[in-house]
């Protein structure tokens, strides 16, 4: 979600902008969050939030908001609430089924999961963006219905089909004459340029590496050398356009062998670096579903640049251990808390309620692609709660909270001040599983875009 379009800001900024008349209040006035617990690192306990012209202005004690609000304000009663950055989802669906309603309905589906923010995928063959205008058209159409809508859509177009010539078993190439990955590329990033300003931001790329290499990689001794080769050429021909293009690469590699995964990888990052075509640092390669129950398989991707998102439950706790940028997308289907127990309750390679919320927040902020003029920090900063930053959060009813840890037994129901962690919901443990938080609202830069009817704001006061 080529250079970033002249009215595009940053994209919480385009939400700002083109949905204030959709506020439920009226604009510039302030509104006041009090009675509930705000997840921020800045001020772990806080309880009160004021909230104006999209943005975090203030967070603190509800006794001090007398001294940093003057005049009207709204002022909402959270009722022991829990107040969140929102989640990072991601959202696969074929470009034939969709047009302007039916992406607004995922998307709205999205904001009903809590989360504020997403990727787009969406499945395309070369074939049809190449030689049918209808494609391009539709496509067109999907991207400006996303723009529109509050919730922060990403774009991403899933190339099937690019692969004409793909390493035989022998490790030679096939179907002679047709024009390979390299070329075919260059020319569907052309044709994918003028879908930039319906999207607001450069559309990114979704390959899948099997279609790359011919068939399913085994473990990395049964890779012979010239197959290896071939495949790397092939990727390096595939990337090295995009990150002169500045487009983000997403490389699928579910099922694929995680040790011939990160021997790809390591090697076709060499290669770019001789080129000096690497990504740009905001704009990193993210492998999606790699995933290893060996710590080696993962450390052989430090040094790389790459990030990893995980669809499902994978071995986050490998993954971060080893240092691996890594983020965690689940269905649309799926409750993203329900994702974090499940890390949380994993037997094995477990991770804190913390890092397992972070890996839906902060760390898949940062694998999304900067819009020009920010650096890759500033995603970051998108999923927190502190002031200065957009006003994109959830309110989540919850029964206690605590800082847990993998083992529960360590859980803490209360801290430390001098730790200053903030707090998060208590999940319980795998036997005996805690009820997951209900979400209350939704709000994207200010705007509420999912709400139930105890979550809106009690109405306008003077201070």
């Amino acid at each position: 979600m080529s250079s970033t379009p002249a009215g595009r800001q940053t994209d919480d900024a385009r939400s700002r902008e083109h949905h204030d008349d959709q506020a439920p209040r009226a604009a510039g006035v302030p509104r006041l969050l009090v009675d509930g617990t705000i997840h921020s690192t800045a001020e772990p306990y806080a309880e009160a939030m004021l909230v104006q012209d999209g943005l975090i202005s203030w967070i603190g004690a509800p006794e001090s908001a007398e001294h940093v609000i003057r005049g009207d304000h709204e002022r909402q009663e959270l009722d022991r609430g829990l107040v969140a950055p929102a989640f990072v989802g991601r959202v696969d669906s074929d470009l034939r089924a969709l047009n302007a309603s039916a992406v607004a309905t995922l998307l709205d589906e999205a904001a009903a999961h809590g989360q504020g923010a997403l990727r787009l995928v969406l499945d395309v063959t070369t074939a049809s963006l190449e030689g049918d205008p209808g494609t391009r058209t539709r496509l067109v159409e999907v991207l400006k219905a996303a723009y529109w809508h509050p919730v922060v859509a990403f774009p991403v177009v899933r190339l099937t089909g690019l692969a004409a010539d793909v390493p035989t078993s022998d490790g030679g190439a096939g179907q002679e004459g047709l024009p390979g990955p390299a070329q075919r590329i260059q020319r569907l990033i052309a044709l994918v340029e003028h879908c930039d300003d319906a999207a607001g931001a450069p559309v990114g790329v979704e390959l899948s590496l099997g279609e790359i290499s011919g068939g399913v990689l085994p473990a990395g001794s049964a890779v012979s050398p010239e197959t290896h080769e071939h495949i790397v050429d092939h990727l390096v021909e595939v990337s090295a356009p995009l990150a002169e293009a500045s487009r983000q690469l997403l490389l699928d590699v579910a099922g694929h062998a995680p040790d011939a995964v990160a021997a790809v990888v390591v090697d076709t990052r060499r290669r770019l670096q001789e080129r000096r075509t690497t990504p740009r640092p905001d704009r990193p390669t993210v492998l999606v579903d790699f995933d290893s129950a060996r710590r080696a398989d993962w450390e052989a991707l430090v040094g790389t640049a790459h990030h990893v998102l995980m669809r499902a439950p994978g071995h986050l706790g490998l993954a971060l251990s080893a240092g691996i940028p890594t983020s965690v997308a689940p269905g649309a289907d799926v409750d993203p808390w329900a994702m974090v127990a499940t890390h949380v309750h994993r037997s094995e390679a477990a991770v804190s309620v913390r890092a397992a919320f972070n890996a839906q927040t902060r760390a898949a902020h940062r694998s999304l692609p900067a819009p020009d003029g920010l650096g890759p920090g500033t995603a970051g900063l998108a999923a927190q709660l502190a002031p200065g930053a957009v006003a994109t959060y959830t309110v989540w009813e919850v029964e206690s909270l605590a800082v847990q840890t993998p083992d529960a037994r360590t859980a803490a129901w209360s801290t430390d001040a001098r730790a200053r962690t903030p707090l998060l919901p208590f999940l319980g443990t795998a036997a005996e599983p805690a009820a997951l938080p209900r979400l209350r609202a939704t709000v994207v830069s200010g705007v509420e875009v999912h709400g139930t009817a105890d979550a809106r704001h009690s109405g306008a006061q003077d201070s």
